[in-house]
């Protein structure tokens, strides 16, 4: 199976090898026909339940995909069907490590989007707003990377050792 990283927030570290070394031993250990992953296969396959009718043996279903995958991720250490703020998660695990995190104060935040209005008058900043409103001011966030360069300096960065950083999918 050939896996695409689109994403990284995290920058290239031991975290993002474990999750990406995990992730991918475990996509690859979904398995239909042989030893590869083949969806809507043209080879019907079947089994006979109890009562003597034949059935269709589905081997892609979203089930046996997730069921796979997920044992996977348990074998490797991963908690599976976790509970986290009242949402259940696929799977989720921790890491130790070195975070760079960043936050932003109420002034500051209030600075970034004058600045960013001023520059683009015709911008809707309701959605920029909450984005840097939840995931810089009300917490720290893990990357710049989606920060327009010029918009940066409004960020004060501190580096962090963390017992654990928490990772997880969601449904």
């Amino acid at each position: 199976m050939n896996i695409t990283l689109i994403s990284n927030p995290i920058g290239q570290n031991h975290t993002f090898m474990g999750i990406d070394t995990n992730v991918r031993e475990a996509l690859n250990a979904v398995l239909t026909v042989g030893n590869q992953f083949v969806v809507n296969t043209d080879s019907a396959r079947w089994y006979m339940l109890r009562n003597g009718k034949l059935k269709p043996c589905v081997m892609n279903r979203a089930e046996f995909i997730s069921g796979t995958f997920q044992k996977r991720l348990r074998e490797l250490g991963w908690k599976t069907d976790h509970l986290l703020n009242n949402q259940e998660i696929d799977g989720y695990v921790e890491f130790p490590g070195h975070v760079r995190s960043y936050a932003i104060t109420r002034q500051n935040l209030l600075s970034l989007i004058g600045q960013y209005w001023n520059e683009n008058p015709k911008a809707d900043v309701a959605e920029l707003m909450a984005d840097l409103y939840h995931g810089y001011y009300l917490r720290s966030g893990a990357d710049l990377t989606g920060i327009e360069p010029g918009l940066r300096k409004y960020f004060d960065g501190r580096s962090l050792w963390r017992r654990s950083e928490r990772l997880w999918w969601a449904h």
